[in-house]
């Protein structure tokens, strides 16, 4: 088998794998961390919960947004598994294309 075509191929397995470790990170992720008012005359974290109709303490505020911001360890991988397989993939392209510039130069 030519070396464009197994890169290709390493290159979408790649791709897949990424995507697949993307889609399943939501089912390994912890449940979100619950929020509770802040106590009256207390500082608050500046977030209101219009589900509790209150100001929300700072800590679970501050919970609230690390849980957030936090990009999850399958999520990672899924992103440089995605990242890695275009990278592959543009290396079979270019091996694809000399092969292809190479082919019609010995024709001539």
């Amino acid at each position: 088998m030519k070396i464009a075509l197994k890169l290709l191929i390493a290159a979408v397995a790649l791709v897949l794998l990424g995507f697949g470790s993307y889609a399943l990170s939501p089912h390994v992720i912890p449940d979100e961390p619950e929020v509770e008012c802040a106590p009256e005359g207390e500082g608050t974290s500046g977030l209101y919960s219009e589900e509790l109709d209150c100001p929300i303490s700072y800590e679970t505020g501050q919970a609230y947004m690390d849980y957030h911001d936090t990009l999850w360890p399958l999520e990672r991988i899924g992103i440089l598994l995605i990242f890695g397989g275009v990278l592959v993939g543009l290396v079979a392209a270019g091996f694809g294309v000399a092969g292809l510039v190479k082919r019609g130069r010995s024709s001539s």
